[in-house]
């Protein structure tokens, strides 16, 4: 009498035997997979490039909540193009805030993100290399680094 187990791996010898290249890659896909799911995401980025004359920390509040449940801490940059005036050549002129501190629970973020969006929507603020050049338009912003602890996240702030 033949066991389940031993009927299983003839079908994936002979499996093997003909198709080695696609037999191969989904070994080493599953391998991949098996080995890492001990290890946690540490990093994520994300990246909006529409609607940026608006604040947009109420969409990156939004994909913090759906994926970050641990502490953390992020780095928020944005870029935008500017145009001399003199002879209408354009550049990206990239500005990035200093990060914030590690973060215990989604009012303090929503708390630093708020305050960064309005300092960027603040066209008073821009940098810019000397006053030959003006403000266009936004290119994008960048949510970058959210560097994940091991530490949950606090429910509500600790009173």
């Amino acid at each position: 009498m033949i066991c389940k187990t031993e009927t299983t791996l003839q079908t994936l010898i002979a499996f093997i035997h003909q198709t080695p290249r696609l037999a191969a890659w989904l070994i080493f896909t599953e391998l991949v997979e098996f080995l890492w799911k001990p290890f946690p995401l540490r990093f994520m980025r994300w990246i909006f490039s529409r609607r940026l004359g608006q604040n947009l920390s109420p969409s990156i509040m939004d994909k913090l909540r759906e994926r970050v449940n641990t502490t953390f801490y992020t780095r928020y940059f944005y870029s935008y193009v500017i145009v001399n005036i003199e002879d209408g050549s354009r550049i990206v002129f990239y500005r990035q805030k200093r990060g914030s501190l590690w973060i215990n629970n989604f009012n303090e973020a929503a708390k630093w993100l708020n305050e960064q969006e309005n300092d960027r929507l603040n066209r008073e603020n821009t940098g810019r290399p000397n006053t030959k050049w003006v403000f266009v338009r936004f290119l994008d912003v960048d949510v970058t680094r959210v560097v994940l602890d091991r530490q949950p996240l606090l429910v509500a702030d600790p009173d």
